[in-house]
């Protein structure tokens, strides 16, 4: 009976793994298909002037390589666009704005990390919040250009003043 047990709970854990698999896989396709229609880069080709995301299970790593892991793809998947091109995604709710003084990058890097502490503590101090309709009518107004990163499902913008 122990042996029948233990089997089970190893085939459990192994469809568990697969299952976490499957969901990670699924994340980075859709971060592939959003970022690939923003930027038209495709984050899965295998042309060596396009990047690619690595085939690598996040839980595996400690925190300081998930973290650079994570910095690094963020930081190749942002880039300066034009507000008209983000609209559909402020629509559908996906559009998060951060602060100027905040580190655009960061932000994504720490939501792919799940830190919902400092989540909450940006929240509280007004410094990320979904976008507003006065925020998307004023960037519409002024023809707006706003740094972006893509942390699928959510559209990170930023409105930096330029020097």
């Amino acid at each position: 009976q122990q042996t029948a047990d233990s089997r089970q709970q190893t085939a459990d854990s192994r469809q568990q793994t697969a299952d976490s698999r499957q969901q990670t896989a699924d994340s980075r396709q859709q971060t592939a298909d959003l970022t690939e229609h923003l930027l038209g880069v495709s984050l899965l080709s295998d042309s060596p002037n396009q990047f690619d995301v690595p085939d690598i299970d996040l839980e595996t790593l400690d925190y300081n390589e998930r973290y650079a892991l994570l910095k690094a793809e963020f930081l190749k998947q942002t880039a300066k666009m034009p507000w008209a091109d983000l609209q559909t995604y402020y629509a559908r709710g996906n559009v998060i704005v951060v602060a100027p003084k905040l580190d655009l990058v960061d932000v994504a890097v720490q939501l792919g990390l799940d830190n919902t502490a400092q989540f909450e503590a940006w929240i509280k101090a007004g410094e990320i919040a979904p976008a507003q309709d006065s925020d998307a009518q004023a960037w519409h107004d002024d023809g707006a250009t706003l740094w972006v990163t893509v942390a699928a499902p959510w559209v990170l913008v930023q409105q930096r003043e330029e020097a």
